[in-house]
């Protein structure tokens, strides 16, 4: 016996279902600590996934160029191309990040060292150029504030032992996502035709076949703007840190090597990412002298605008097709969520989804007959 008909269970499906979604939300904003704390709990968990789907990401039009480029010709089999080019990306990979290591560190620790140094020949410059006697209160005033931050800095450091130790420990653990992301990167790019076979299964066998379509779509649109977006811009920020490290060797600048590869590695964040990484080099140059630390601000002035203008458009062309204002928001609320990863993300993540919700509209008023330019 039937207590309910069929429009009389929808409706009760639907009041249940958004009491749930009424519920939820007033639990979820009543209790922002717990879900924030559980978040970052879960995030913390599932760091390696994370660090590995980033990677495979980066390293994924590398794979492919191995696999159906440098090999296609030979005479290899599907199996044996696959193991190769997976092997070669992962030692592509390993190279590129222990030249990194082996370049910056050095610098890095040679510049802590003399950074002392560095603010003591400061203040001789300040007081040469000035051409004010030390005896004189103003001056005497400077150099005294300047030595008692550097005791205080010194100071705090000896006695931040603890947070120091937090610190490594944090480092440990981002080593340990890397180490066991560059597993599971290697593991996806492996057998990325089984994850994404697997992936369609589970969506089509749960949600309708429209939405399945949508989500396939949506997918291969944002693999296509990766691929262009990703390849594109890790080769132009690689042609950049060159140019400026090449101009830097030419114009006698200390801490060439650091700089290029700070300049090289911002470089792939658009808008933002040339002023992040000029900025802390502009600085340690301009303590060494401040005329190399002008020569660098001229010089990544030229540079960006070589890039803006001539080679950026060049080996980017349109592959993210997004004006300039939705670029800058992408960054800004990626940025704001997930921090550097999610500023060089977002753009062609937010790049799919703006095609996909333009293409959308443009249906919408096609199928209402209406023509708005």
């Amino acid at each position: 016996m039937k207590y309910f008909n069929e429009e009389q269970l929808r409706k009760i499906e639907v009041y249940t279902l958004s009491g749930i979604i009424i519920v939820t939300f007033i639990l979820v904003f009543t209790h922002l600590d717990v879900v924030g704390a559980t978040f970052s709990s879960a995030l913390s968990i599932c760091a390696p996934f994370l660090y590995g789907f980033i990677i495979a990401l980066c390293l994924m039009p590398l794979a492919k160029l191995y696999e159906y480029k440098l090999l296609s010709h030979t005479k290899l089999n599907g199996k044996w191309k696959r193991n190769i080019s997976t092997a070669l990306t992962l030692i592509t990979f390993l190279v590129i990040i222990v030249a990194m290591i082996g370049i910056v560190i050095p610098q890095i620790i040679d510049s802590a060292s003399n950074i002392i140094v560095y603010v003591e020949q400061l203040q001789t410059l300040l007081a040469h150029y000035l051409d004010i006697d030390s005896s004189q209160t103003f001056l005497v005033t400077i150099i005294n504030q300047i030595e008692t931050m550097i005791n205080d800095i010194v100071s705090v450091l000896s006695s931040a032992i603890p947070s120091l130790i937090a610190l490594g420990y944090s480092a440990i653990q981002v080593l340990l996502n890397l180490i066991l992301g560059t597993i599971i990167a290697t593991l996806y790019i492996y057998n990325r035709e089984y994850f994404a076979r697997l992936s369609k299964k589970a969506i089509y066998a749960y949600l309708p076949a429209k939405v399945c379509d949508a989500i396939v779509y949506f997918v291969r649109l944002n693999g296509q703007m990766f691929n262009a977006f990703i390849t594109g811009k890790i080769l132009d920020s690689l042609i950049i840190g060159i140019l400026t490290f090449v101009v830097m060797l030419i114009l006698g600048m200390d801490y060439a090597p650091l700089c290029a590869v700070i300049v090289g590695i911002t470089n792939i964040i658009p808008y933002f990412g040339p002023i992040f990484g000029a900025i802390p080099c502009a600085i340690l140059l301009f303590l060494v002298e401040p005329l190399q630390g002008l020569k660098f601000v001229i010089l990544i002035l030229c540079v960006q605008q070589f890039d803006g203008n001539i080679l950026g458009p060049y080996i980017l062309g349109d592959s993210v097709k997004l004006p300039a204002f939705w670029i800058l928001f992408a960054i800004l609320i990626f940025g704001g969520l997930f921090g550097f990863i999610g500023m060089f993300l977002g753009v062609p993540v937010f790049a799919a989804i703006y095609a996909v919700v333009q293409q959308l509209v443009n249906d919408r008023l096609k199928a209402k007959k209406l023509d708005i330019q």
